[in-house]
């Protein structure tokens, strides 16, 4: 796994745009994988990359932060900043996880959906400009590491 991101980051990092248009794709990239419309990642990646003209690999890479391994610490701390934002009465332990159906979470996670929509929003943004700041960084330092200026 780790070889594959290594060379996925050096797929970004050799691209012909300037650091700044894949500090951008790579950004905007971080904030979907961050958003709340979980399993229309790729779509909205997808949709991004053409109606923005953003790199698609850099895009994409960017996307990859939110994987099966970071989701639900992810969302997890979301959720936490999104009630400290736009707190709710609702308690955890009152959810009835015995026999729970997709309908009972629903209903039941209804109280966190502001505040789920709130933080996930608040982290895609911050981590987003992160995420830009850093790659605009490393492919500069690369690349005139490597000479290309």
């Amino acid at each position: 796994m780790i070889a594959s991101v290594r060379e996925k980051l050096r797929a970004v990092l050799t691209l012909g745009e300037t650091p700044h248009q894949l500090g951008v794709a790579f950004g905007v990239g971080v904030f979907i994988a961050l958003s709340p419309l979980i399993g229309l990642h790729i779509v909205l990646a997808a949709a991004s990359a053409w109606a923005f003209r953003l790199n698609p690999v850099a895009l994409f890479v960017g996307v990859l932060v939110n994987n099966p391994w970071t989701m639900v610490p992810l969302y997890a701390a979301c959720l936490w900043l999104g009630t400290a934002i736009w707190p709710t009465d609702a308690v955890w332990s009152d959810i009835a996880w015995q026999g729970l159906t997709l309908v009972d979470f629903l209903s039941q996670f209804r109280p966190y959906l502001m505040p789920f929509v709130v933080g996930t929003t608040v982290a895609g943004a911050a981590c987003g400009l992160l995420g830009y700041v850093v790659m605009k960084a490393v492919v500069t330092a690369y690349r005139r590491q490597r000479g290309r200026g």
